[in-house]
């Protein structure tokens, strides 16, 4: 989402250009669209009280507009078959619940973590016994956490040494810890079809 600063400078633009300082925008109607709980303006070093006061619902023009909500998914209207239409339904359902704050939260890591279904996950066989490690010990459980130890420690380098060197090794130690041997040439092709990051 933008940050309200950015409406607030169209919204003097207009006034001035209109010679209509009384009226938001100039006069003029001004349509916006999207789902403003989804994503916030990108803010280095700030806390998330900090962010939301920028946020576009935080400025004052926010009082003057209308909202209009759209309460039909017209993707699941045009799904070629009822499995496709039931399975975009529930992926609509499952954001929707995110987004109002209703779905299930991991509290063990962070108030704001959710849970993902484990049909949502992307499998990770075919990586030996790093798969293992971080499946949950309950077979019948929904939700699957990850397993930050088999992240590979992050690399301590001098000082002098340039942020895009360290986030270079860093990546490469992640490539090697996922597909073991990559660096080798003579790698089939089917190598990569059941990796992913």
């Amino acid at each position: 989402m933008m940050q309200g600063a950015c409406f607030e400078a169209v919204d003097r633009t207009l006034r001035d250009i209109m010679n209509n300082e009384a009226e938001p925008f100039g006069g003029k109607v001004m349509g916006f669209s999207g789902d403003h709980r989804q994503i916030l303006p990108v803010l280095r070093n700030t806390t998330r009280a900090e962010t939301l006061k920028v946020c576009f619902k935080a400025s004052p023009l926010w009082k003057y507009l209308r909202q209009v909500r759209l309460i039909e998914n017209v993707c699941v209207k045009t799904a070629l078959d009822p499995d496709s239409a039931a399975e975009l339904a529930e992926f609509s359902d499952f954001l929707l619940q995110i987004g109002e704050g209703r779905y299930p939260v991991n509290r063990d890591i962070d108030d704001s973590d959710i849970c993902i279904p484990k049909t949502m996950c992307v499998g990770t066989s075919g990586c030996g016994n790093a798969s293992r490690a971080g499946e949950s010990s309950d077979e019948n459980s929904e939700y699957e956490f990850p397993n930050f130890a088999l992240l590979p420690p992050i690399i301590s380098v001098s000082e002098h040494e340039s942020d895009d060197d360290r986030r270079t090794r860093n990546v490469n130690a992640l490539i090697d810890a996922v597909y073991p041997g990559v660096e080798g040439a003579d790698l089939p092709d089917e190598y990569f079809v059941n990796r992913a990051i």
